[in-house]
């Protein structure tokens, strides 16, 4: 989703609401006067207005389902009448309440000149720090699926970038059909720049472990991204034991590429999030490959 395009959307609601016109409805008959009608602003039917909504609705589809999408959504079914003036206030708050969240997740890390760059690594581990705290505080997530579990990853990255789902790259594990890469984010120019791998886990299972990471840099990244995500979805009781023995593993690992920079934790400030990282080489360039242990309750 291009989060700037629904900003620029909301930015016209001034536009929109130039198209409200008069129009005269029937409130009711008396035996004196007849049929009685009263004049309303109203917009529903309004073919500027309703281009906007359909667009508007179609940027909403990318989004994760939240009570605000839900009432936006709500407000535009419920216009059709008498009504328009009022329910066209509450849609213009909550559109204007969904822009500032929106610029909120756009500006992410500024870089030497102030402005800020949603693209940096920086801003990708923090934009994925934030989608994975926001899963995790989601309680409809426990005991979920992996799937169900990246797909709420997922929809909150796509708050912030194009992001690819079970995209066909690469080779499968057989080499007879295409790979399937969980989670893919691409830049502003639709070029891939990380790729996300995820497995859920109630005990570290090594050669699981092993086979997703072989996975992820041999046979879906043909490209060759240099950022790479190894997300593991830790579901049992002891975070702590589980994490230890998951670095002891990854540190001892043999990866299918010199290292350059040994495993190294990140600091977190989160209890039920840690994180690695390890820098390998590539064809005679760095990739950047980050692990997380994350505690699913």
């Amino acid at each position: 989703m291009d989060e700037n395009n629904l900003i620029t959307l909301i930015d016209r609601i001034p536009e929109i609401k130039g198209q409200f016109k008069l129009e005269q409805f029937k409130m009711g008959r008396s035996p004196k006067k007849g049929t009685i009608t009263q004049s309303f602003e109203v917009i529903h039917n309004d073919p500027v207005y309703l281009e906007w909504k359909a667009e508007i609705e179609c940027e909403l589809d990318n989004l994760p389902e939240t009570e605000t999408t839900k009432d936006i959504q709500e407000i535009f079914r419920h216009m059709s009448g008498w009504s328009d003036k009022t329910d066209f206030a509450q849609l213009e708050a909550k559109l204007h309440a969904l822009k500032n969240w929106l610029k909120a997740q756009n500006n992410v890390v500024p870089n030497d000149d102030g402005a800020f760059d949603k693209y940096s690594e920086v801003g990708i581990n923090t934009n994925i720090l934030k989608a994975i705290a926001n899963v995790q505080a989601n309680h409809i997530y426990s005991g979920r699926s992996e799937d169900e579990i990246n797909d709420g990853v997922r929809g909150h990255l796509r708050m912030v970038y194009f992001v690819g789902d079970q995209t066909r790259q690469g080779e499968s594990e057989s080499g007879q059909n295409a790979g399937e890469v969980d989670l893919q984010i691409w830049d502003k120019d639709h070029l891939p720049i990380a790729i996300v791998e995820a497995l859920k886990m109630g005990s570290l299972t090594k050669n699981n472990l092993d086979k997703h990471i072989q996975k992820l840099l041999t046979k879906y990244d043909p490209i060759g991204c240099p950022y790479v995500y190894v997300l593991v979805y830790a579901i049992g009781p002891d975070f702590a034991s589980f994490s230890e023995r998951l670095w002891n593993y990854i540190n001892e690992y043999r990866f299918p590429y010199p290292v350059v920079k040994e495993l190294e934790m990140d600091d977190i400030p989160y209890t039920e999030t840690q994180r690695a990282s390890i820098f390998l080489e590539r064809n005679q360039k760095e990739i950047h490959v980050y692990f997380y242990s994350i505690h699913i309750s």
